[in-house]
């Protein structure tokens, strides 16, 4: 923090993530079928925009997404977020997959397979799931509206995508 804000006088700050990343027991791979895997994890609400990456999903050419498979996971608390999961998994049943839980023990296993994890938010401070992609060297797919994607530099470390926008979030992927 003192690099960055040298005059700001500091507490606690937002959350503390154990380094736990090397300490779990690595999971059997994920069977992708030799599809590039792409993952998003968060509780199916509003403000992480799960929507928008449906529609991403649909915006990509079918060459694009027929090499691809997108790993929806977490819990659906949102019943009109969740239809948008639901229509493009009938739409690309192939391409498209929705888990509600992954155990703790798995989700680091899951993070070093993907080929890159997806922050689709609308508005998210900052994403736990982010950080401990970023904990295996990940790649992060991540909207601007979020607390990581400060620390991200488009094209370097990661890829921003603005405003919401699932075109714009097509073509990082």
């Amino acid at each position: 923090m003192h690099t960055y804000r040298p005059l700001y006088a500091s507490g606690l700050l937002l959350y503390g993530l154990r380094d736990e990343a090397d300490s779990l027991k690595p999971v059997p791979p994920m069977d992708t079928q030799g599809r590039k895997l792409f993952v998003s994890v968060g509780t199916v609400i509003h403000r992480k925009g799960q929507d928008i990456l449906a529609q991403a999903i649909r915006l990509l050419p079918d060459a694009v997404r027929d090499q691809c498979l997108f790993l929806f996971v977490g819990k659906n608390l949102d019943p009109d977020i969740f239809r948008h999961i639901e229509a493009v998994q009938r739409e690309y049943p192939e391409a498209v997959r929705h888990i509600p839980a992954i155990q703790r023990e798995e989700i680091f296993s899951l993070y070093r397979q993907a080929d890159a994890v997806i922050c689709s938010s609308r508005d998210d401070p900052m994403p736990t799931f982010m950080a401990e992609t970023m904990m295996v060297s990940g790649v992060c797919i991540c909207s601007e509206n979020t607390g990581t994607a400060g620390v991200i530099h488009h094209g370097v470390n990661g890829f921003l995508y603005p405003n919401d926008d699932p075109k714009k979030l097509a073509n990082c992927i």
